[in-house]
This record gives structure tokens, C-alpha cells and sequence, in this order.
């Protein structure tokens, strides 16, 4: 058996998330359902970050099995063929049985749209945000570089994670505004189960005046999710980058992203 890794872009909107779920509407159960017609056979796939429901990816990494005689471009076409068009696996290659798209990766990038006001323009509409038009986002950096470091994350992680431990390491964090559209650039060595969207909601609730600009230490420091603020909406979030080698810095993911679509094959 030949393992292989694929990088799977897809719109998380009709689903209930990346995980396999009992009713089979996953990333997930479409992928592994397709790839095993394919195939002509059974197989479970490995993917480096469990997205929630209604959340995108640019850029998510799965592993899994095969003993077929590997044909690149006709995998990938075929695969492509059977998914529904919302999922698109954007390659396939063999790689070492040691890979493991979870414990190998090094970093990984979301980015959280925000559109200041209502959103009409229909590109952007189902994908962002909307928050008050008088919000300050000039206020935002300062209060984002608070995260960037080695933290206890217990505040902005659903009360329902397994993980083991609720330290994270963060190594950048950027808010880049072209008005009306925002986004949130966040880098780091993992993450809790909604954290990114607890920090985005967390920061939004400090730029309405519903929590106190200096809370955020306070926050983190108290390791309760209470004393955070609200969860930010799933369809602004967006995985956009799992890196398999040291990446400190988001300089080259965000000029991707001003050139267009985030992604190298």
C-alpha cells in the first residue's frame, strides 16, 4: 500500500464541517466516498485540521492508502469529476508512509473576513462578516499582537475540546483593511476548536465597547471561556495555508492574497 497526500480546497457552507459525521455531510464522508469509488475500494483519510461547520478552506491536507497504480492527472480529473462542486482536490502525490498531515505540519494560516456595513457585493457576501459600519479597526493591531506568543488558549476554545493540552504558539498576526472588507491574518503552530473565532469575536465585542480594551491579558489569564467574547460567525473563516517547514512570518501568504487566489500547487 502506497500512502498519498492530497491538498483539498473547498466552501464549507453546505457542510457540517471537515470531521466524519454520523449523517455523512462532511468534507470528510465526500471525500472519502469519492476517492474510494474512484479507487474501487474502502479507505479512511487523515486531514490536518478538523474545520467546523460553515467554515472554508484554501489549503486543507489529507493522507490515505492506496495499492492502484498511481496516475496523477487522471485522479485528480476523475476525483474532481465525482465531487460536488463546492469540493476540489487541487493535487495528489505520493509521499512517505512516515508523512502525517497532522503531526508533521509546522503552521498553519487563517484568515477572518469582516465587511464594515452591509455587503452587497455578491463575491463577498456569503463569505464575511457584516459589523457596524462606525467600527474602529485602526484600533485593532495593537490589540492583535496581544495573542502572538506561547499562550494557554483555555479562554478562546470551545468548552467542548478534547485536546490535551490548550497551549498554542502564535507567530504572527496581521489585520490588513481595505475598506469596506477586512481581514484578520493569524499564524500559528495549531489551534483550539474555535479559537480563531472566539479571538475575532473577543476583539470585535472590544471595538463595540462590550468588554474593556485592556482585557485581553485578563482574559487569557483567567483560562475560562466565559470571560471571553462571542464566537465570530463561521462563513469569515478561512484556512488558507498548512505549512510543512518553519514559517515564522505571514509577508508572502498576504501578497499571495493581494494578487488573487491564495494558493501554489
Amino acid at each position: 500500500m502506497q500512502k498519498y497526500r492530497a491538498d483539498i480546497a473547498y466552501i464549507g457552507t453546505s457542510y457540517n464541517g471537515f470531521q466524519s459525521q454520523a449523517n455523512g455531510d462532511s468534507i470528510q464522508d465526500r471525500l472519502e466516498h469519492t476517492l474510494g469509488t474512484l479507487l474501487r475500494h474502502p479507505l479512511r483519510i487523515r486531514g490536518a485540521s478538523r474545520t467546523d461547520a460553515g467554515v472554508h478552506a484554501e489549503q486543507q491536507v489529507i493522507s490515505f492508502l492506496s495499492d492502484r497504480k498511481f496516475d496523477a492527472e487522471t485522479w485528480k480529473y476523475s476525483a474532481n469529476s465525482l465531487l460536488p462542486p463546492d469540493i476540489c482536490i487541487r493535487n495528489i502525490v505520493p509521499v512517505k508512509e512516515s508523512f502525517d498531515p497532522i503531526n508533521d505540519a509546522m503552521g498553519k494560516v487563517y484568515r477572518y473576513r469582516l465587511w464594515r456595513g452591509h455587503c452587497y457585493v455578491p463575491f463577498f457576501k456569503g463569505y464575511v462578516w457584516t459589523v457596524p459600519p462606525n467600527t474602529d479597526f485602526a484600533r485593532l493591531a495593537p490589540l492583535l499582537q496581544t495573542f502572538v506568543g506561547q499562550h494557554d488558549f483555555s479562554s478562546f476554545c470551545n468548552k467542548d475540546s478534547d485536546a490535551a493540552t490548550k497551549v498554542r504558539t502564535i507567530f504572527d498576526a496581521r489585520i490588513d483593511i481595505r475598506e469596506p472588507l477586512v481581514d484578520i491574518w493569524i499564524l500559528g503552530s495549531g489551534f483550539l476548536k474555535q479559537m480563531v473565532r472566539i479571538i475575532v469575536g473577543t476583539l470585535v465585542d472590544i471595538l463595540l465597547g462590550n468588554l474593556k480594551e485592556n482585557k485581553i491579558q485578563t482574559i487569557l489569564d483567567s483560562q475560562k471561556r466565559e470571560t471571553a467574547g462571542q464566537t465570530a460567525p463561521p462563513q469569515g473563516l478561512n484556512l488558507v495555508r498548512i505549512y510543512y517547514e518553519e514559517q515564522k512570518s505571514l509577508d508572502s501568504v498576504i501578497e499571495e492574497s493581494s494578487r488573487g487566489f491564495c494558493w501554489r500547487v
